[in-house]
Parts: C-alpha cells; sequence; structure tokens
C-alpha cells in the first residue's frame, strides 16, 4: 500500500517565516490572478488546465549509479532508463478535474558494471545477459494503457491498468528466465498496484500548488511506501519565479524509511532484509502558465543505506551502499 498527503501551510507564513517578497503590510490581492499577462505580485492560481483532446508527450532519462560494498568486495552498477509516453486528455470535467490517458511508447533500459577486479569480468558479463532479458521484457510492454483522474491541484484521484501492466511483465519475464516467478508477483504486486502508481504520480505532479500562492510561498507532498523497500519520499515545492507564459518550481526533499524511521525490512524465502536508509531530493520543474503542465524538471536524488541480509543459514551480510539518481524530463505538446 502507498499513501499521499498534501500539506497545506499558510502561502504568507510557513513555520512562522514571511514568505519572500512579502512586506509587513498585506500580502497583496486576494484575487488570483488568471489572465497571462506579465506576472505582478501575486497570488497566481497555477491549477492544472489542459484542453479536451490535447496530446501531451514527455521524455524521461533516467541516470542511476549504484555502488555496494561487501565483504571487502566493491560492485558499481550503472542504469541509463530512456522512456517516452503519451498523456491524451480524453475529459476536460466541469469540476477541473481531468481524465487521462497515460501510454507508453518507449522503455530502453542499458545497465553496465565495474568493481573490484575479481567480481568485475563476472558482473560485466551478468550486465549483457541481463539488458537482453530487459529488451525483450520491455518490447513486451509498449503500448501499454493507464487511465487517471487528476484533480486540478495534480493529485491523482483514480489510477487503473496497473494489473494489466504486471502481467505483461510476468508474462515476459517467464520467457527470459527459469527462475521462480511467484516470488517476485508477490513484490511486484506491492510496487505495481494501481494506488502505489497513482500516488507515484501525484508525487510527479506536486509542483502543482493546491491553491493560490506568491513568489516564496511553499507547499509539500508526501509519499509512503509500505511494500518491498518501504520509504517515504516528502518534497517541499517553492514557486520561485512566474513569468507571462511559465512558472518555476524549486524541489527540495527528503528520502528515510517509513513512518520517520531509519529502518524497513524485506522478507524473501530463506532470508529477510532490513535496510537503513537517508537521502536527498533536489531539483527545478517548469510548468507552462496557461496549463500547469511541466515544461521541462530536472531532479537528483541522492542518498546512503545499509542493507543487512539476516539469513536462515547464517553469517549474516552487511552491504554499504550510496545511490545517485539524476533524473530529466521534459513535455511536447501536440
Amino acid at each position: 500500500d502507498a499513501d499521499i498527503a498534501i500539506v497545506e501551510e499558510t502561502p504568507a507564513e510557513a513555520e512562522g517565516e514571511i514568505a519572500a517578497g512579502a512586506a509587513d503590510e498585506s500580502p497583496g490581492p486576494a484575487t488570483p490572478s488568471l489572465e497571462m499577462t506579465e506576472p505582478g505580485p501575486g497570488p497566481y492560481d497555477l491549477a492544472l488546465r489542459l484542453e479536451q483532446g490535447a496530446t501531451y508527450t514527455m521524455n524521461s532519462t533516467i541516470d542511476q549509479t549504484v555502488t555496494e560494498s561487501m565483504m571487502g568486495m566493491m560492485i558499481e552498477i550503472t542504469q541509463h532508463i530512456v522512456s517516452e509516453y503519451d498523456f491524451d486528455v480524453l475529459e476536460a470535467r466541469d469540476d477541473e478535474s481531468l481524465h487521462l490517458r497515460l501510454t507508453y511508447r518507449i522503455i530502453d533500459v542499458d545497465l553496465s558494471a565495474g568493481g573490484s577486479d575479481d567480481v568485475r569480468a563476472a558482473l560485466q558479463a551478468s550486465m549483457a545477459d541481463a539488458n537482453e532479458s530487459l529488451k525483450t521484457i520491455f518490447d513486451a510492454l509498449t503500448g501499454i494503457h493507464f487511465d487517471l483522474e487528476v484533480a486540478r491541484d495534480g493529485s491523482v484521484i483514480r489510477f487503473t491498468g496497473a494489473d494489466d501492466y504486471r502481467t505483461l511483465l510476468m508474462q515476459s519475464a517467464a520467457q527470459v528466465s527459469d527462475a521462480s516467478l511467484a516470488a517476485v508477483d508477490e513484490m511486484l504486486s506491492g510496487l505495481l498496484s494501481d494506488e502505489t502508481l497513482m500516488n507515484a504520480w501525484s508525487l510527479s505532479l506536486g509542483h502543482v500548488p493546491p491553491y493560490p500562492v506568491s513568489v516564496g510561498d511553499s507547499w509539500t507532498r508526501e509519499m509512503t511506501l509500505a511494500q518491498g523497500m518501504a520509504m517515504t519520499i516528502e518534497n517541499v515545492y517553492t514557486l520561485t519565479e512566474v513569468t507571462r507564459d511559465s512558472y518555476t518550481v524549486a524541489i527540495d526533499g527528503v528520502v528515510r524509511a517509513s513512518d520517520d524511521q531509519t529502518e524497513t525490512d524485506v522478507n524473501y524465502p530463506g532470508f529477510s532484509v532490513t535496510i537503513d536508509l537517508d537521502g536527498t531530493q533536489s531539483g527545478q520543474v517548469t510548468a507552462a502558465r496557461q496549463t500547469g503542465w511541466i515544461v521541462s524538471q530536472t531532479t537528483l536524488l541522492d542518498a546512503t543505506g545499509q542493507m543487512t541480509l539476516e539469513q536462515d543459514d547464517p553469517p549474516n551480510v552487511k552491504i554499504d551502499g550510496t545511490f545517485s539518481t539524476t533524473t530529466t524530463t521534459t513535455t511536447t505538446a501536440d
């Protein structure tokens, strides 16, 4: 299960601090600006306002480096993920909610590895095999779609299609692996559920403020993933600039184990895994002022952790790791 919350702070005062640029007197006009004029003092109503029938094509690149140290050996795994997907606006409703269809067009994953001399050759051979398998799996997923109902503040209130996605993923995986798929399917049922993906996309659209804001105002969104490697991501979004055509939001977040704890447990047949996790996320989003949709986005997630494998047959194994993930996204509108 996953849960997401929007924490609404007073726009002019967050944690007792006057928002940037606000004077001691009245913070400005009470009525938010909707017209695409040269920006004034605000506040601005920056809700999602997409036109029915429009299509937005998003291109995303993810570069992740994972470095692990275990029993005197060092392993480094690099992932380069390129994806392209369409958002079709099937319905723009009177209450300003939206029915969107998300269709994957391209998913391309490339893995590479390095590390200590005694493991480098084996790792590289393993990554070559993994790339062939991943290509087979993701080629089968091209064209799969999901349906989302999205509120005017960017929160996803309904998500469907995860079951079909997981079924296709398992069918593709069965073609390339003789490993037990039951455990994999159980894990994916939590990670790729409608609820988990709904909340993940709500966080992805966290740049849309839940109320009219002025430059310097902040709002918070939080997502908790309780399946698999349980964790919480909490992002603070701050409006930094408004122009005639766009607005820019800074992201400053933390990544931690769920429920404000530093540990999370993952159980598998024959062993369990305890993970200590601590990290930060930063970035910037530029969105179209008229529609609220992402024009470009860059985020950087850095985390450190320790994984302890507690086995039925000791000894237990401790793995120290660092994780660095850079994600860039751009959008074109048809």
